[in-house]
């Protein structure tokens, strides 16, 4: 006897969950089986019919029997019925609901092979379609990836405040850093200058005082023809004939000061009388004034030296200085004048003897000086509007990111440009296909609407059962064959006949 029933994936009973049937076994009384139309009477006499012939639409399903089997089980349905009587009479069991306009049908078969055709064209376009989208998306994702590498260096540096919010967001990084695009010849701060700027507006720094030098003299003294002079002793003394012959003025002019008492100081002997008058009128007078004229010119060119290097001093504490030719400049033209100097007091010891001095070109002084002014006139602007600065700082992080990162947008736009060309030459050939399909759609309606016979005859059926409260079939036309019709199921698309439970079969 069958002891109990387990059904799964079969009609109305659950795909994947079994529900069992257990039947009363000990008394051995007939049992009956009650309930609505469609709630699974005739399932459960196909399962079974069908476990017991080992049917595979049944492998889900199982009976099981007390002992004393196997059993023979007997199952009288419709199926039995067409099985064993229907196929022996010689009736199939066709029957005609009415019949069609024959051009109407003409039209609509040629209407539907259009509709194929034009839905198989779609469907081509479609594909390729999203086989381009993929592609795109491919060269998308390839370039944001070596895009966030120039995040990724900066994250947590110096400059990582202005990378907040991109941490998750490398589209948004990749759409963002290409906004920041400069022409390839605009001169940008390199990344060491925006640091710095960028800790001078974080700090406490005040602001700076400018710079100056005073540069006037050490062009009128270099420039004076003096130095180029061979300063002579007086012809209008009589010593004056001996001296210029021995050419010995300068050793002269040097004896005198070690003259006492009117004695020579070379020689021990009393001097002649009126000599001291003689050499006064050899040695004074143009002679001197010229080397009162030298005297006055060291003195004055010593001390702007000083003077100019107690101003370089200070202007090369200042750290910005460093970022001028200042330093390289002073050094040299500093080492200029010292050499100059040195050779005026030559022409201090030898009055008699030419000496030449170099000019000294105070223009990249000018220069270095003004650069480095500028650049403390720009800093105190920073700190005067930090709120600004920041922001301007910000600009030129980010373009030089971007320009760090330009070859990859540059190689991104060349691998794409075919790709949208492509993708909308699909697009198009999909908007037209879709066209046409909505065209082919709206003369079928037409057509069907012309009908007589079978789809009223349907149609009315159909409204019957809906009336009667069946709403788990109804009768459609089947699919690819436009003069046959089938039972269709809302969960099953297309049923047989034979998926009606036996109360609902005429």
């Amino acid at each position: 006897m069958i002891k109990s029933i387990v059904i799964q994936g079969y009609k109305s009973f659950h795909p994947t969950i079994p529900t069992t049937i257990s039947l009363e076994t000990a008394t051995q009384k007939p049992v009956f089986l009650y309930g609505l139309n469609g709630a699974g009477k005739t399932a459960i006499g196909e399962v079974i019919h069908g476990s017991s012939i080992g049917d595979a639409k049944f492998q889900a399903c199982r009976v099981d029997t007390t002992q004393g089997g196997p059993f023979r089980y007997l199952v009288y349905n419709h199926h039995f019925v067409q099985s064993i009587i229907g196929e022996a009479a010689g009736m199939p069991g066709i029957f005609t609901i009415g019949e069609l306009d024959t051009e109407t049908q003409r039209k609509i078969d040629e209407s539907e092979r259009l509709l194929q055709e034009v839905r198989g064209a779609r469907e081509s376009a479609q594909r390729d379609v999203l086989t381009i989208t993929g592609q795109l998306a491919t060269a998308l994702n390839d370039a944001k990836e070596e895009v966030w590498t120039v995040y990724k260096t900066h994250d947590k540096g110096a400059f990582d405040s202005f990378l907040t919010g991109y941490g998750r967001g490398a589209q948004k990084f990749f759409d963002d850093l290409r906004t920041y695009a400069t022409p390839d010849d605009e001169t940008l701060d390199d990344l060491d200058s925006l640091a710095k700027r960028l800790v001078d507006i974080s700090g406490n720094e005040t602001s700076k005082g400018t710079h100056h030098f005073a540069l006037g003299p050490f062009q009128a003294i270099e420039e004076d023809a003096v130095w180029q002079e061979r300063v002579k002793v007086s012809g209008e003394s009589r010593l004056a004939p001996l001296v210029e012959k021995l050419d010995n003025g300068d050793w002269v002019s040097k004896g005198r000061t070690f003259v006492h008492g009117g004695q020579c100081p070379f020689c021990q002997q009393g001097l002649p009388h009126g000599f001291l008058d003689e050499l006064s009128e050899l040695l004074d007078g143009d002679r001197q004034d010229k080397i009162d004229l030298i005297d006055l010119h060291i003195k004055n060119y010593e001390e702007a030296i000083q003077a100019l290097e107690t101003a370089a001093s200070g202007a090369l504490t200042e750290p910005l200085s460093q970022e001028t030719e200042l330093k390289p400049v002073w050094d040299t033209i500093h080492a200029l004048m010292k050499a100059n100097l040195a050779t005026m007091r030559l022409k201090q010891a030898t009055p008699s003897e030419p000496v030449e001095i170099s000019k000294t070109d105070l223009q990249p002084m000018r220069d270095a000086l003004s650069a480095l002014n500028t650049r403390i006139g720009k800093f105190n602007q920073r700190i005067q509007n930090k709120v600004a600065e920041r922001g301007a700082i910000r600009d030129l992080f980010w373009k030089n990111m971007c320009r760090d990162r330009i070859g990859v947008y540059r190689a991104y736009d060349a691998r794409i440009a075919p790709l949208n060309e492509q993708l909308a030459a699909a697009q198009t050939k999909d908007r037209e296909a879709a066209a046409q399909e909505a065209a082919c759609i709206g003369a079928l309606t037409e057509l069907r609407k012309k009908q007589e016979g079978v789809d009223a005859s349907v149609a009315a059926i159909n409204e019957r059962l809906k009336g009667l409260g069946i709403d788990s079939f109804s009768i459609a036309r089947k699919r690819g064959e436009g003069s046959l019709y089938c039972l269709e199921r809302p969960a099953h698309g297309d049923s047989s006949a034979q998926t009606l439970s036996e109360g609902k079969r005429p």
